[in-house]
């Protein structure tokens, strides 16, 4: 990207975000009516939040270090912040694309948050409302060198206190002492186990980033050791569903050579129901589930889950091409029909003010307030219909995942773990 696109685009960026701030949204939105929030929190952990990058913007940085503290400081109620959000869109997509969506975000912001997770940020709440960029590359959790052990060593010493440490939730320490077990033991088998432990010290610590940087850094020595890297495997994918990505524990699950092991099998295809479940593809998770062998675990609660998918093509479903189109017509009528009645009239509002500026800048032949004017207005105009149309597949979005939650809240998927 060349020197003169950058600056235009930081130009761009300042603007947008100049002229926004002194605009007086909040009056329009219930956006600090906590009492209203019927969701339950959310922990949002740092490589979730980092992964979306913090961008970086000349303009925008002057404007968060000197404009943002007069106004009284970050007081936007999404996470990430509106002038955030815009840095990291700014950063990562087009000027154009960058630009609908910094208006987009602004129109919806501080509204209907029963569609967001609240989550806590530096002790206080906000709504978690990331960009929709690519999702965080695995490879950007950090690895560390110390799980790998070449060669063993010594006598293998008593597990009980590691133990102890382990079934008292002292996962950490107990780690700790896996590792000098593990490093001192002579016996193949043994030094497997103690590996395998240390996996379920992460697991069962809720720390799903450190049991996949685990997992993946152990991989291939887990070669050695068959039936531990499928139990590895199965907990990979489940670290992976724990965080919600979804699609890559599908990837997961389908990776694991399952056979002739019938209880990995049956696991494995239990979890691919639920994480296609979780991905709206009701077809193939009734398929996974409605393979899984009748005589074994979780083969009822299966069955009882698969047929409640098939009432699922009966939930609401607004189209988002006829949500842009009504906001086209009527600004912010496509909000409405989304079931964001707030934002539709913050819309209809600021795109209604606009509109009359510019018509009477022109006719009283202020052509330059009306140039600037439009300017801003496009970007309110077309973040309208663009935000109607994400509007409709959130609100579609939302019923789903509340229809799925209803169905699997009684399902423990760590239940057939042997510790």
């Amino acid at each position: 990207m060349n020197t003169k696109t950058v600056l235009i685009k930081n130009k761009i960026h300042f603007l947008c975000c100049l002229f926004i701030s002194q605009i007086p949204l909040i009056p329009f939105s219930p956006c600090f009516a906590q009492n209203r929030i019927n969701s339950t929190f959310v922990d949002v952990s740092p490589y979730s939040v980092e992964s979306y990058g913090s961008g970086s913007n000349t303009y925008l940085n002057f404007y968060q270090k000197y404009i943002s503290p007069v106004k009284g400081g970050n007081q936007c109620p999404m996470y990430p912040s509106c002038s955030q959000y815009s840095k990291i869109l700014f950063s990562s997509m087009p000027v154009h694309k960058a630009y609908i969506g910094t208006f987009e975000r602004l129109l919806q912001c501080g509204r209907e948050l029963n569609f967001y997770k609240p989550i806590e940020i530096g002790g206080l709440i906000r709504w978690y409302d990331p960009p929709n960029i690519n999702e965080i590359n695995d490879t950007s959790i950090p690895t560390y060198s110390y799980f790998s052990v070449n060669k063993f060593q010594s006598k293998v010493n008593e597990t009980g206190f590691a133990d102890f440490l382990f079934k008292n939730g002292e996962y950490y320490r107990a780690i700790t002492e896996y590792l000098r077990l593990q490093y001192e033991s002579s016996d193949s088998t043994q030094y497997f186990n103690y590996l395998r432990k240390i996996g379920l010290c992460y697991y069962f610590g809720s720390d799903f980033n450190g049991f996949i940087n685990f997992a993946n850094f152990n991989m291939t020595l887990l070669e050695s050791s068959p039936s531990i890297k499928k139990e590895i495997m199965l907990l990979l994918g489940k670290s992976y569903f724990h965080l919600n990505n979804f699609r890559k524990a599908i990837t997961t699950f389908h990776d694991i050579e399952i056979e002739p092991c019938k209880t990995y099998k049956n696991e494995a295809l239990f979890m691919l129901g639920l994480s296609y479940a979780k991905i709206f593809d009701w077809n193939e998770a009734f398929a996974q589930l409605n393979q899984i062998d009748p005589k074994l675990f979780r083969s009822d609660i299966a069955k009882n889950i698969s047929k409640s998918f098939l009432d699922a093509e009966n939930l609401p479903n607004r189209k988002p091409w006829l949500a842009g189109s009504l906001s086209a017509i009527i600004p912010g009528l496509g909000y409405c029909y989304a079931h964001r009645p707030w934002t539709g009239l913050t819309s209809f509002i600021v795109n209604s003010i606009i509109i009359w500026s510019i018509r009477d800048a022109i006719h009283k032949k202020n052509y330059g307030i009306a140039t600037a004017t439009s300017f801003f207005g496009i970007g309110w105009y077309f973040g309208n219909i663009s935000g109607s149309a994400k509007a409709a597949e959130k609100y579609n979005n939302y019923l789903r995942n509340e229809f799925i939650d209803d169905i699997i809240e009684s399902v423990n998927i760590d239940e057939n773990i042997v510790n």
